[in-house]
């Protein structure tokens, strides 16, 4: 599977298992803004501004992590 063929910031069934890894193990303390703006992405079924918003806090996360993208 190449990456055009990648439907996390076009279908929940793809990005939610994200989500919960995320919020399981990236989450911990992360700032209340962050998860309260994911959290209302989710309940505005709003999926372009969670997977946003989900890919710029990963890319934070590795880059504080030293981890090469």
């Amino acid at each position: 599977m190449g990456p055009e063929e990648l439907q996390f910031h076009s279908s929940w069934d793809w990005i939610m298992p994200v989500w919960g890894v995320v919020n399981k193990v990236l989450m911990v303390g992360d700032s209340a803004s962050t998860i309260y703006a994911m959290s209302k992405a989710i309940d505005n079924v709003d999926i372009e501004a969670f997977h946003k918003l989900l890919s710029a806090h990963c890319i934070i996360w590795c880059k504080n992590k030293q981890i090469k993208l």
